[in-house]
């Protein structure tokens, strides 16, 4: 179905200012809200029913970061100013300190229901973490299992769990460790509105649980933009008209990745029509992207301080409104109602000869500490090959960390990440992007990564871990 991009009128500030002095206390009629607070590099979803019941999913920032929004703040002011709220649920997609380290706030404030209900895979977390220890303490009274398959009612509108633990509704389940792949997955629906959300859910997932979840109107973009989700097949079975990414201004992944943001655009959405302005891709904050799509909106304007880039998104069912401050207008689009289209099969005559096939490698010749002026020795020592983590060796070297097949040219971007973990870690990274070619290719770049005592009685302090690299191609 052929739909156009509309836009709304926006009022005036006098205007606006008059409307919240003569009704200072709302309610929500008939319309499901959705609203993502701009709490930077994290994840926050709030769910509002029509009749006013709220679901949380997800309360966090990296290493307990101050979020652009204070949650609690925010949250108390919106449940003075909509007399019918009420938090009811809290979900925990997964234990990362970037999706829970905000959720024992919210409850010690007394935000969520007496008799509320927070729901998690269930079990413990294997590394270390103090979130999700104060998470573990804080909801014990109200923590259950969530199962797969089940429903929580909105008030007509509806919040399944279609992925849990590693397993698929109805289709299957992977073994994995993974936290991201751990994920929890939630299909919301409402008359003919559909909105996806599954935290860091990677690739693996994805290819299993994209036909279980079909078309939708909304997609809250998996792992803040990662590379290692996001992918063209699951893109493909979603088709999202709007995909909106949780990314921070500042963070040391490169999220949202270049690739990652190619996909969302290469990806027709449920009419397959280019030329209507969907699909549509909201940053909340710019992160790492440096294009000029039209098609791409910052919801934050100013960066971190100053006007947060909270998200809103209001539906009655048959059409979704989504505002921002970064948006000069609503964005207003109809919901989906075609049926899903059977996939296509392509045949030509012509013979294609195969393109040249070269093998890249990334090769870890060296890792050392080259001073340390007090900043601590509890060090983690990362490194990263297109937002993949893969294993950091001290001894041994040089070993080949990571591989992949490519044809005529193709780009990677490695970054080594240092962390002294304490009660405020301090964090150090760097980052160098290659563009190698096929068949032979061959290049070194030693990246220095800084870190710096932010508080206490070394503060200013530094330290330096230098990692020398290498990549290499050959057929």
């Amino acid at each position: 179905m052929c739909r156009a991009l509309l836009v709304k009128v926006v009022r005036g500030a006098i205007g606006l200012v008059v409307l919240i002095i003569a009704i200072p206390v709302l309610g929500f009629s008939q319309e499901l809200l959705v609203i993502w607070p701009d709490i930077e590099q994290g994840a926050c979803t709030l769910i509002v029913g029509p009749n006013g019941t709220g679901v949380l999913i997800d309360a966090g920032t990296l290493y307990s970061g101050a979020p652009d929004v204070p949650l609690v703040e925010w949250l108390q002011t919106f449940a003075r100013s909509h007399r019918s709220f009420h938090l009811r649920y809290i979900i925990a997609t997964h234990y990362h300190t970037d999706h829970i380290c905000w959720i024992d706030d919210v409850i010690r404030a007394g935000l969520l229901d007496r008799d509320g209900v927070v729901y998690d895979r269930g079990g413990n977390y294997s590394e270390r973490s103090i979130a999700f220890l104060a998470y573990k303490t804080a909801v014990r009274s109200y923590r259950k299992t969530i199962s797969l398959g089940q429903t929580i009612g909105l008030d007509g509108a509806s919040l399944q769990c279609l992925v849990a633990a590693g397993a698929v509704y109805g289709d299957g389940a992977i073994s994995t460790t993974d936290e991201n792949n751990l994920s929890l997955g939630f299909l919301l629906a409402y008359k003919d509105f559909q909105l996806w959300v599954g935290g860091d859910l990677g690739k693996e997932i994805e290819i299993l649980a994209k036909d279980v979840i079909g078309d939708v109107d909304v997609y809250v973009m998996h792992h803040h933009g990662s590379k290692t989700s996001s992918s063209m097949p699951f893109l493909s079975a979603l088709k999202p008209e709007i995909t909106i990414c949780q990314v921070g201004e500042k963070n040391p992944y490169g999220h949202p990745h270049e690739l990652t943001i190619r996909s969302v655009f290469n990806t027709p959405d449920t009419d397959g029509d280019t030329t209507n302005g969907t699909p549509i891709l909201i940053l909340q904050n710019r992160g790492y992207y440096s294009g000029n799509n039209p098609r791409v909106y910052i919801a934050d304007p100013d960066g971190p301080g100053g006007l947060p880039g909270t998200i809103e998104l209001k539906t009655d069912g048959t059409s979704y409104t989504i505002s921002a401050p970064g948006l000069s207008v609503p964005i207003s689009l109809s919901t989906d109602r075609a049926e899903k289209a059977p996939e296509t099969v392509t045949s030509t005559s012509e013979s294609v000869p195969p393109a040249t096939e070269c093998t890249l490698s990334v090769i870890l010749e060296s890792v050392e500490l080259v001073y340390n002026n007090h900043v601590g020795n509890d060090w983690y020592l990362e490194f990263f090959v297109n937002g993949q983590q893969v294993p950091v060796y001290q001894f041994g070297l040089p070993k080949v960390v990571w591989t992949t097949t490519f044809s005529e040219m193709t780009t990677i971007t490695v970054k080594a990440r240092v962390i002294e973990e304490d009660k405020y870690p301090d964090v150090g990274f760097a980052m160098k992007t290659f563009t190698v070619t096929c068949p032979s290719h061959s290049q070194a770049a030693t990246l220095e990564v800084l870190v710096r005592e932010d508080r206490g009685r070394y503060a200013g302090n530094t330290a330096l871990w230098r990692f020398r690299i290498r990549v290499e191609t050959s057929q």
